[in-house]
């Protein structure tokens, strides 16, 4: 079985709009770009972008390139998202090679799966054994928990971007660019993901889409055990099985923890240390001199949707129409051709992308890796023996605590009377942007912060503003009793970013009511810093009693990986500028 063309989402065809998309690149096959990438086939579309296979002649193996023109709107949110799924180690995913931004061409250079076909390919035989269903969702749940955890998200997971190859390995296609070139945001990135996930589990375990009401999977397949229709149903956000699942990780517990049916045989799960399949080299043909330029035409897969659960407590009708089109299917974000179930819960603030840029490289050749290892290898043994004989100066460096900012002042020295340093906990966190309160609601859950983090709004300008005029937006962490406090390290999404910590004077017993376009009253500042790197130091210069603290977002904000083009800006440059905070660690002098 040929390797499929493994399609992201291609919105054009063989029509005269997609030859036109093709040939406004001013690139055939034959042509090589950057000396090295011989283009061989147009894959598909996806937005204003060409897919091509190519041939790197350099290293001779197949690759999987896009192309964008310079000057598409979608272009620079392209190459920031390729910069944070470059990032992205984790080998579910299809790996990021290189990113090229040229005068006139933008192009993204993947790795190409010779054994990789995409589950619509897969589905199109039917259902797959249940044991495979549960083995692909686990697997699935995992990589997307390690890409949140990044502070990543897909937003477009569907049968044409997972893959599964000859081998049995679980593969994810374009992370972060599939929603960049295809313009799809979420106001819940994290919940987006989540019920793709659960109607990618429902169609492998019935060969059917689920329905606005799914009817449990075992009344399409009677062998599907109650727990595990449970499982699928929570994921779907069906109330009356059980809680929905918060995250991935939830997700691959739970699934972990359901009886094998006695009738299946084990599956190996795919090992994380698998090889990368672009290393098995597959020797790529001379260039015809007379091979046609054309783009491949979509192939509809062959399942249907699944018959609604029966109405009884439910009000309305469900829609019928499925993978393949014919008939109208649930509404989502972003609804071309197949689209995940959308929001689950929490209202959110203003839009916002997929993620934050997580910085470049990662995910280049194998022979690139083997290098890094060795070079970390021979690092940690320098380390090792500077930390063994390194005298009294390294044990002070060794207590410092991650990155410094410009704010952070030279640690102590060690000695018998030094101050020691001790954590204050909180016990709640609230919202407070100096505008409604309600910036990234959706992101506090109990209120504490999600396991995916806080996430701001999008902005047109590298700060937060409201009405034109620049705000804080942040968050007020509630100690529960007055505590002495002196520092904060704060994690971010990504570098760049101004933050201040504030801190509440004893007039304020209750998370505080907004003051527009100002801090909170009865709250003072008492340190700041510009990020320059994902972990922030706020030092006070002495310690403070409190017990409220405003730790908030001010000028400046970095550039959104993915921006939200809904938000109109009436000095448009093409990015939308945001940032998120996913942990805080308040530490005091006692």
């Amino acid at each position: 079985m040929a390797a499929a063309d493994q399609t992201t989402d291609p919105d054009g065809g063989v029509g005269a709009d997609a030859e036109a998309l093709i040939r406004s690149l001013g690139v055939s096959a034959g042509d090589r770009l950057d000396g090295r990438y011989r283009l061989e086939r147009v894959l598909h579309l996806t937005g204003p972008a060409v897919t091509w296979l190519a041939a790197d002649e350099k290293l001779n193996r197949p690759s999987r390139i896009h192309l964008l023109r310079s000057d598409q709107p979608r272009a620079e949110a392209f190459m920031a998202a390729a910069r944070a799924a470059a990032a992205m180690a984790d080998n579910h995913f299809v790996q990021v090679l290189d990113a090229v931004p040229d005068d006139v061409l933008y192009y993204v250079i993947t790795e190409w799966l010779h054994d990789g076909h995409t589950l619509g390919e897969v589905l199109a035989g039917g259902p797959v054994p249940i044991s495979e269903a549960v083995r692909i969702t686990t697997e699935l749940a995992r990589a997307m928990a390690e890409a949140h955890d990044q502070g990543l998200a897909h937003l477009r997971l569907s049968p044409k971007t997972v893959l599964r190859t000859d081998t049995g390995e679980v593969k994810i296609l374009d992370l972060c660019l599939a929603a960049a070139l295809t313009g799809t945001v979420s106001r819940d990135p994290l919940g987006t993901d989540l019920a793709a996930i659960g109607e990618l589990a429902y169609a492998l375990l019935t060969g059917k889409r689920p329905q606005a009401q799914p009817a449990p999977p075992s009344e399409l397949r009677p062998e599907v055990t109650p727990q595990l229709d449970e499982v699928v149903l929570r994921i779907l956000g069906d109330q009356s099985a059980g809680p929905a699942f918060q995250s991935p990780t939830e997700v691959a517990d739970a699934l972990a923890q359901l009886p094998r049916p006695r009738y299946e045989a084990p599956l190996p799960s795919t090992p994380q240390t698998a090889p990368l399949r672009h290393q098995q080299t597959t020797v790529m043909p001379a260039a015809s001199a007379n091979r046609p330029t054309t783009a491949m035409p979509q192939v509809a897969p062959s399942y249907q949707a699944a018959p609604p659960r029966p109405a009884a407590g439910h009000g309305g009708s469900t829609s019928p129409g499925g993978y393949s089109g014919g008939g109208a299917h649930r509404p989502s974000a972003h609804d071309d051709d197949y689209a995940p179930r959308g929001h689950r819960g929490g209202s959110g603030g203003g839009s916002r992308g997929s993620g934050h840029s997580g910085g470049s490289g990662g995910g280049r050749g194998s022979s690139t890796m083997i290098g890094v290892g060795a070079v970390a290898a021979v690092v940690a043994i320098a380390l090792l023996a500077y930390t063994m004989f390194g005298g009294d100066k390294n044990k002070n460096n060794a207590n410092n605590g991650g990155p410094s900012t410009s704010t952070t002042q030279s640690s102590a020295p060690s000695s018998a009377t030094s101050a020691a340093s001790a954590d204050v906990a909180y016990t709640s966190v609230s919202l407070y942007d100096s505008d409604d309160t309600t910036e990234g609601k959706g992101y506090l859950v109990n209120n504490q912060i999600s396991e995916k983090g806080w996430f701001t709004a999008q902005y047109c300008q590298a700060w937060p503003t409201v009405g034109g005029n620049p705000k804080g937006t942040g968050l007020v962490f509630d100690l529960g009793s007055a505590k002495s406090i002196s520092n904060a390290s704060v994690t971010i999404g990504t570098a760049g970013a101004g933050l201040e910590m504030w801190a509440a004077d004893a007039s304020v017993t209750a998370p505080p009511a907004v003051v527009p376009d100002k801090a909170p009253t009865g709250f003072t500042k008492i340190a700041s810093a510009t990020a320059d790197s994902t972990t922030v130091a706020l030092k006070a210069t002495s310690p403070v009693t409190t017990r409220f603290v405003l730790v908030w977002f001010v000028k400046p904000l970095p550039v959104a990986a993915n921006p939200d083009h809904g938000i109109k800006c009436g000095k448009d440059d093409g990015n939308r500028y945001g940032d998120s905070i996913s942990a805080v660690k308040f530490n005091t002098a006692s």
